[in-house]
């Protein structure tokens, strides 16, 4: 990515601006509670539930 691509300079402060603008779709946020009570209540061994986001740009966009 820079100068002369197609997507430009991108940086974290671009794509919280970008990210700032996007919408989850429906049931998403509620999704990510629901696999937690899920396994809170069906595992004998009460697991802890972790979501990641496996890429830099992407973290920004989804916590903006």
């Amino acid at each position: 990515m820079g100068p002369g691509k197609p997507l430009g300079k991108l940086s974290n402060r671009s794509l919280s601006t970008f990210g700032a603008t996007l919408d989850f779709y429906d049931g998403i946020p509620q999704l990510f509670l629901d696999l937690q009570m899920i396994a809170m209540e069906h595992v004998v061994s009460k697991p802890s539930v972790e979501f990641y986001i496996i890429s830099g740009g992407l973290e920004a966009i989804i916590k903006a």
